[in-house]
């Protein structure tokens, strides 16, 4: 029986989860004839040694030498994935297991190319809470996503789909948003369903406040690349209602436009015009993309 579906882990730093959280994984990847892959990210303790500990079978360890990021790590299980199926999970213990099932079911009845586990706001603090709100409210101006918890850790993709758009994201904590943005961008369909969030296992998370200001700044950038008309017309009008404002009572007592608004209402069209332009590159850009053939 070949295996349809790969566990990626990736892995910094979780040297006291992996004796504790891996052995049951590994067991349920041998009950169901899953394959498993963890990529140590560079990791400074002795998360390398502990997986050396277990057992191979069907279980492939991959190493970055330095630390790549979060991101760059699941390239690396993405890359590595002989399965028609793949499912990035956390090593912290904290996701539920049960749910792969789950999330495969929904995949094959609503026949979509990824399904993002939603952790319903468990698992996290209130300020990290307020930061993924933040991020989806960003990303919901400029993209019409059918998705609550964009950056979710647990999702399921089509491997030959997410293998063809990685080298369109970024290598940080990011990739989680900005994946699913390419493939909605890239008329994927993409599902939703509930998961459990258990306790996680030991030791901390390293997501700050930083982690929410460098994804935004990468859905900005992403924005800019995949979207760009209508993120220039914003900005556009941004100056065009600046300029309005600061000419308008100038114009009332009839003194005309002043040097100060039409400074703002040139910077608007040089904006917009720019806007024009770069979408028609980015348009180029993807009409070359080929779609994998997707009959799975």
């Amino acid at each position: 029986m070949l295996p349809v579906l790969t566990i990626i882990i990736p892995c910094y730093n979780e040297a006291e989860n992996v004796p504790y959280v891996f052995p049951a994984i590994i067991q349920f990847c041998e009950k169901y004839h899953f394959q498993l892959i963890a990529v140590d990210d560079g990791s400074r303790d002795e998360t390398l040694e502990e997986l050396k500990k277990l057992p191979s079978d069907n279980f492939q360890i991959f190493c970055h030498s330095l630390n790549r990021g979060y991101g760059a790590a699941i390239k690396t299980g993405i890359r590595n994935c002989q399965t028609p199926y793949c499912i990035t999970i956390d090593a912290d213990g904290q996701h539920d297991l049960s749910d792969i099932a789950s999330l495969m079911g929904a995949m094959h009845q609503e026949r979509a190319d990824l399904v993002v586990g939603n952790r319903q706001g468990m698992g996290s603090s209130s300020f990290r809470n307020l930061g993924k709100f933040l991020i989806l409210t960003f990303t919901k101006a400029f993209f019409k996503l059918p998705i609550r918890d964009l950056n979710s850790g647990m999702k399921l993709y089509k491997t030959a789909i997410v293998r063809s758009l990685i080298h369109w994201t970024p290598n940080g904590m990011a990739f989680s948003d900005v994946v699913t943005l390419i493939h909605f961008q890239l008329r994927y369909k993409i599902i939703e369903r509930n998961i459990n969030i258990q306790p996680r296992a030991r030791g901390s998370s390293t997501i700050n406040w930083r982690t929410a200001v460098y994804t935004i700044s990468e859905i900005a950038f992403l924005v800019v690349n995949i979207i760009p008309f209508k993120f220039f017309s914003f900005l556009s009008l941004f100056f065009f209602v600046s300029g309005a404002v600061w000419g308008v009572p100038f114009m009332l007592m009839g003194r005309g436009i002043t040097v100060g608004s039409a400074l703002f209402f040139l910077t608007a069209l040089i904006i917009f015009l720019q806007g024009v332009m770069i979408e028609l590159l980015v348009r180029l850009k993807y009409q070359n993309y080929i779609y994998p053939n997707d009959e799975l």
